[in-house]
């Protein structure tokens, strides 16, 4: 078992962003869905797994990353068939994000609670739901704490208010994805002459839609398939990308553009990406600028680094990537924070 898992992962020598082999650790990551697929790809124990791919801190540029990381064959394996479909990309349509369904997942988390299935689908609901005010930010709290700690007599005393709670999503988070009017106007704040918007990832969750009714060419970037979703990212048989037919989708960043587009967003997809500098050069070859969407990983919700993030972003690394392409940085936007999201702007 030890030679199989052994082909299984490399292991990184020096940082990735700025090739440094000064590091000290950062910590392990916790449990999640991604965190089981793993194990199971593996052949290997998941407390055992996540003590084996702890996170390091590079000492010169602040980059967190993982010393050990699976190769592209076991990624593709997760992105392609164990998690095909972007959970979060097809939340965002909001389709799940309703009281009818969150009664359902209420009832069908009571019969199972130690289903991990269950567990975390009825946590993302909630998560979402918006407060009005101190005494449903409380009951919220109460009850995500009831779901985590498995408390089924809480979650069913407050079962009937934490329906009646449910309007629209929280922006920024996993049913409402990234689709905001607040920040598309940051962009053209801070990029004068905003004439071309692209993105890269997935096609489902960002402003594209913003972007056109704007009257602002779009296009969006295929991800790659061996690092994230899309190969066969489908929706009762229906594809991620044909969804979008409105949209232009064309082949990662090998599509000949004859001039700079003059933004691409990068949202929660930078943290896959293996060749990172390899990728960055591509980024600024093809656009003047790019925004990005990173978790926070000092956010209370969940503090720390999730399995399948190769690398782990704050302010540190990003101000050296703004230098190393000579670029300003701007961090300004804040209304995203409280979602465990932080936006960067290098232009």
């Amino acid at each position: 078992m030890v030679a199989e898992y052994n082909k299984k992962y490399f292991t990184t020598k020096f940082c990735p962003l700025c090739k440094s082999k000064k590091s000290v650790n950062y910590g392990k990551c916790y449990k999640n869905l991604y965190s089981e697929i793993f194990s199971k790809i593996l052949n290997i124990n998941e407390d055992v797994l996540l003590n084996n791919f702890k996170n390091v801190k590079c000492v010169d540029c602040g980059l967190i990353y993982k010393k050990k990381w699976f190769t592209e064959p076991v990624l593709k394996k997760v992105y392609n068939k164990y998690v095909a479909n972007h959970p979060k990309g097809w939340d965002a349509l909001a389709e799940r994000f309703n009281k009818k369904n969150l009664a359902k997942q209420i009832e069908l988390f009571i019969k199972k609670p130690k289903n991990s299935k269950e567990l975390r689908s009825l946590y993302s609901i909630v998560e979402s739901i918006i407060v009005k005010n101190t005494e449903e930010k409380k009951l919220k709290k109460i009850f995500l704490n009831a779901i985590m700690k498995k408390e089924i007599n809480t979650v069913q005393k407050f079962k009937k208010k934490t329906v009646s709670m449910l309007s629209e999503p929280e922006e920024y988070k996993r049913f409402s994805g990234f689709k905001s009017k607040d920040l598309f106007s940051f962009l053209e704040m801070k990029i004068p002459g905003l004439d071309s918007y692209s993105e890269i990832g997935c096609p489902l969750w960002g402003m594209h839609k913003i972007a056109k009714k704007r009257g602002i060419f779009t296009i969006h970037f295929k991800s790659n398939k061996n690092l994230y979703w899309g190969g066969n990212c489908k929706n009762k048989n229906l594809s991620c990308y044909k969804k979008c037919l409105k949209l232009k989708i064309v082949d990662k960043l090998k599509n000949k553009i004859n001039q700079k587009i003059s933004y691409v967003g990068i949202y929660a997809y930078l943290d896959h990406i293996i060749s990172l500098n390899k990728f960055l050069n591509s980024i600024f070859k093809y656009s003047k600028s790019c925004g990005m969407i990173i978790e926070d990983l000092n956010h209370s919700i969940r503090p720390g680094m999730p399995i399948q993030h190769y690398t782990g972003w704050g302010t540190k690394p990003m101000k050296f990537l703004a230098k190393k392409f000579n670029k300003k940085l701007s961090y300004q936007f804040k209304k995203i924070n409280p979602s465990g999201n932080k936006f960067y702007l290098i232009h």
